[in-house]
């Protein structure tokens, strides 16, 4: 995380300069904009690079000196999505800071992200209950979806999160300290 973290801060200027060569700015002219002065867009590119490739680095390491025996919990394939995945949602986020895509499309290319995922085998089988301890007919410890309810749950829930990011990457820096 250290690393993810470092290497983002050295990525942020390249990628900021990216932004404004192909003119991914966000310009202050309508009531929504807080800001005075443009502002690149594009900043979840060093972030997505950073997490992609220090987490791809971290693999490739330890495949040569076996440093975690047990690297082989999640399954290659869904690794392949989930840095995959990561990248192609930056790639195309950043088409959206560059060309202000509208949110049918973004909702769109969010579902097929989302797709990807579930169909590398990525999903969310069950979740901790939170009521537990209220006892009676919450007294049980997981809430298990099923395969089919799963897939849904996956799907809104890789979706939830890009919007959510989405949302919140109107603030100057807020996504990427976050994230």
């Amino acid at each position: 995380m250290v690393a993810a973290t470092a290497l983002s801060f050295v990525l942020s200027p390249f990628a900021i300069r990216f932004a404004r060569q192909l003119g991914a700015i966000d310009r202050p002219d309508s009531t929504r904009r807080v800001h005075r002065l443009p502002v690149p867009r594009g900043g979840g590119l060093a972030v997505v690079a950073s997490f992609v490739g220090v987490g791809v680095g971290a693999l490739v390491i330890n495949e040569m000196v076996r440093a975690v025996p047990q690297v082989r919990v999640i399954p290659p394939a869904q690794l392949a999505a989930l840095f995959g995945g990561a990248a192609l949602a930056a790639a195309l986020g950043f088409l959206d800071d560059r060309y202000q895509l509208r949110a049918r499309w973004q909702l769109l290319i969010q579902l097929v992200l989302a797709g990807v995922a579930v169909a590398a085998g990525i999903s969310i089988g069950f979740i901790d209950n939170p009521f537990q301890f209220l006892g009676g007919p919450f007294d049980f410890r997981l809430i298990d979806f099923g395969a089919e309810l799963a897939i849904v749950v996956t799907v809104l829930w890789i979706v939830g999160m890009i919007n959510s990011i989405n949302f919140i990457d109107g603030l100057d820096g807020l996504s990427t300290g976050i994230s």
